[in-house]
């Protein structure tokens, strides 16, 4: 989710064609605090779409590709209480309202669609730091309890941290 909207920044800061993604150096991942304890995890499949003429990012996840490296919790987040990847096996984030806040920081606004509901998201794109050139970083913070996700409500925060490292060919 937060790939798409990295990747128009670069329109709006220099007239750029095409933006080449470099998927096996690249990030998406997610932090949730449950209990006293910040779990992480990460998506292993998921694609994005580009265009920079219309400002326009798509991204499409497969949520059965979740994993936190641990077979219980990854069973639980598969599950009907939480992705239900079964029934859902694809989130995605679509914007065409990308807009530059400050200096190298963009704000993309679009709709999540997760588990079959569409809920308003904003995602905060900044520019490659100088010192690591062609990676773009996303983030954005989704209510778990607005698509759906309330297993083990008095246990897990309400934010889920979405969050990732976009790389890109020069």
């Amino acid at each position: 989710m937060r790939l798409i909207a990295i990747l128009l920044p670069c329109s709006l800061a220099a007239p750029v064609l095409s933006l080449d993604v470099v998927q096996e150096q690249s990030t998406l991942g997610f932090k949730v605090l449950v209990g006293t304890r910040s779990i992480s995890g990460s998506f292993n499949n998921w694609s994005l779409d580009v265009d920079l003429d219309a400002r326009t990012v798509a991204v499409a996840v497969e949520t059965a590709t979740a994993t936190t490296g641990d077979a219980l919790l990854d069973a639980i987040m598969h599950g009907a209480a939480w992705l239900d990847s079964g029934t859902y096996p694809k989130a995605t984030f679509l914007s065409n309202d990308i807009v530059t806040v400050s200096g190298g920081i963009h704000r993309a606004t679009g709709t999540l669609n997760l588990k079959g509901i569409d809920v308003p998201l904003v995602v905060m794109i900044r520019e490659p730091d100088p010192f690591v050139p062609l990676v773009y970083a996303v983030d954005a913070a989704v209510d778990r309890h607005v698509v759906g996700m309330d297993g083990f409500a008095d246990n897990v925060a309400p934010t889920v941290i979405i969050s990732g490292d976009i790389a890109v060919r020069p």
